[in-house]
């Protein structure tokens, strides 16, 4: 088991090892899903819905349970427009850094340079902020703005947990995108399992 019930820490390599035995047992659901989801994150605006069916995915194949392309399809739509609402500020603020970072860039303006460099910091809590919202999400199929508090409760109750999970997410997206083909196949599912079990997991601690 990967949460250390005396500590409610979470074991990385446990953790790693029951999202691969999770995920291997419907590999050919992560390829599809994660070939969708570089699709879709390739218009940008359908990345959120592909990142929360990443994690549905991710959800189902934890718990054992069956899946079929329809409800692929349909954790698509049912958490299309609340993942959405979730990824609204992070997009803002991608166009708070570019926008202005252009333009200190290009003129030399110091107020553009500090805007952009103040959107930086305020898109990473953003991140460490929400970085249990969409598996909240999934798992209690609640309103955007709930699983956001939620997450946001959660990460701000043990900063640290939460930090070694960013960086874990991190660690595993790097190493799978460097090898391009291990991305796409199955990238995003796989850290969906992650994610998922990751949440689940400190939710669990907390109740400790």
């Amino acid at each position: 088991m990967a949460l250390d019930t005396a500590t409610g820490r979470l074991n990385f390599f446990d953790l790693a090892r029951e999202a691969s035995g999770a995920v291997y047992r419907s590999v050919h659901w992560l390829v599809v899903v994660s070939l969708g989801w570089t699709l879709c994150a390739a218009t940008v605006v359908l990345a959120a819905p592909a990142t929360a069916t990443a994690v549905w995915l991710g959800t189902a194949v934890v718990d054992h349970d069956p899946v079929a392309a329809t409800d692929l399809a349909s954790a698509f739509r049912r958490y299309f427009w609340r993942s959405q609402a979730l990824a609204i500020p992070a997009y803002l603020l991608v166009n708070g850094i570019v926008w202005p970072g252009y333009v200190a860039v290009t003129t030399g303006n110091a107020l553009a340079g500090v805007a952009a460099f103040l959107a930086v910091d305020a898109l990473i809590v953003y991140c460490f902020l929400a970085v249990y919202a969409i598996p909240i999400l999934v798992e209690s199929d609640v309103r955007a703005r709930v699983a956001f508090r939620r997450s946001a409760e959660l990460a701000v109750a043990d900063p640290t947990t939460t930090l070694a999970v960013v960086l874990f997410a991190g660690t595993v997206t790097t190493v799978l995108v460097a090898t391009v083909a291990g991305w796409v196949l199955v990238g995003p599912g796989f850290l969906g399992a992650i994610l998922a079990l990751a949440t689940r997991y400190r939710v669990a601690g907390e109740t400790l």
